[in-house]
């Protein structure tokens, strides 16, 4: 470092000495308010609405959650409005930490909520479809929809809700509930208040129902249940797969899909293919009885007719399992 000369203000050649340095600190402490911008008056700012931040950053996630549920409890909102909450509030969730938030922000009661009591079947359905949305492929939030008592209400709505949409919605959440955690499956058994493995009766109660063609969305989404279930084609742990089997063969699930088949005018192409999958994936596993596999060998395959002759419009290969097993 070098010195600077005072006469020509250029850098000089000799070293900066304790006296060079004495001398810049008095010149620069002397000049510093008269360097500064002089303000007599100083400017105060006023602190930044919080509503231009969200403007200008947009509104967190969480924020926009918490105001969806808000209006969904707010009375004074119409219905289309609450839809349209409901709306965003689907499209929320799908992501994982936005679902896995639904807890800190204390959102799973209020939608249950709903669930349980709206007396607008949309609403009802919005809400299973949110809840369904949550657990699907999610174990905290699994977790966390058992901690809120969802289950017993999944439950009741499933076997009790008269609106076709709800029922299909519903089933779609059990769906994601159950699949791959075979916790769940046991609690099933619990909530259906005895010490057997009923717990999935009321799915099975759907198939039992009065066939109608606004059912039918449900009752595809039952057998497709049920049939990823025995046959583990979702990705089931072999625990839930083996418990599917006990549960098949006490409840005789199979008569039920031959009464299904053989008592719905409304039966198509998808819901029998769903029919014969889960009957080949049954008697796979051995879960038909010998009295009821000689009765659906007697009735079942009639129904392929009803989508052609021959086995051309059904799928080959399910249609060959299907006529080695039945025919």
């Amino acid at each position: 470092m070098s010195a600077v000369d005072e006469k020509t203000g250029t850098f000089a050649s000799r070293p900066v000495t304790s006296s060079d340095l004495l001398q810049w600190a008095v010149i620069n402490n002397a000049t510093k308010k008269e360097d500064a911008p002089h303000q007599a008056n100083p400017v105060k700012h006023e602190p930044i609405d919080p509503k231009w931040v969200d403007v200008i950053l947009g509104k967190s996630d969480s924020v926009r959650m918490k105001e969806c549920v808000e209006i969904l409890q707010d009375k004074t909102k119409g219905l289309d409005e609450k839809l349209a909450a409901f709306d965003e509030l689907e499209m929320l969730v799908e992501s994982l930490d936005n679902a896995n938030d639904m807890r800190n922000l204390g959102l799973w009661k209020p939608i249950l909520t709903i669930l349980k009591e709206d007396p607008e079947a949309e609403m009802r359905a919005f809400a299973a479809w949110v809840l369904g949305t949550c657990v699907q492929n999610n174990p905290p939030a699994q977790k966390d929809f058992l901690a809120a008592d969802g289950l017993p209400i999944l439950l009741d709505a499933l076997s009790k809700d008269k609106d076709s949409e709800v029922v299909a919605k519903c089933m779609t959440c059990l769906s994601g509930l159950v699949r791959q955690n075979p916790s769940v499956y046991d609690q099933l058994a619990i909530v259906a208040g005895d010490g057997s493995k009923m717990g999935l009766k009321p799915v099975l109660n759907i198939l039992t129902k009065s066939a109608t063609a606004t059912l039918l969305k449900a009752q595809k989404r039952a057998v497709f249940f049920f049939d990823g279930l025995i046959g583990g084609t979702s990705g089931e742990e072999d625990v839930v797969v083996a418990k599917a089997v006990e549960d098949a063969q006490a409840q005789d699930w199979a008569t039920q899909i031959g009464g299904l088949l053989d008592s719905n005018s409304s039966v198509d192409k998808d819901l029998f293919e769903k029919c014969m999958s889960l009957l080949v994936h049954l008697a796979d596993k051995k879960a038909i009885s010998s009295v009821t596999l000689k009765a659906l060998k007697n009735t079942v395959p009639a129904l392929t007719k009803q989508f052609g002759e021959g086995e051309e419009e059904l799928d080959a290969e399910l249609a060959a399992a299907f006529k080695r097993v039945f025919v």
